[in-house]
């Protein structure tokens, strides 16, 4: 059966990560916690390389912490 779980999630730009050189800039990384419990449950980091479905880790992280 399919489900909705309806969280509050607070959103922030405060990571940053690189050391500011050419070949590793300086980014911000966008990440989702879960204003209930606290858990880290996203991020957004745009110099990744690969394509992830950020949904799926969304749902896989909640059940996690069932």
């Amino acid at each position: 059966m399919d489900t909705v779980d309806l969280r509050q999630c607070v959103i922030t730009t405060l990571t940053r990560r690189g050391k500011g050189k050419e070949d590793s800039p300086i980014r911000v990384i966008t990440e989702v916690w879960d204003a209930e419990t606290g858990y880290k449950i996203a991020e957004f980091d745009p110099d990744l390389i690969y394509e992830c479905h950020t949904d799926n880790f969304i749902r896989l992280r909640i059940k996690e912490k069932k």
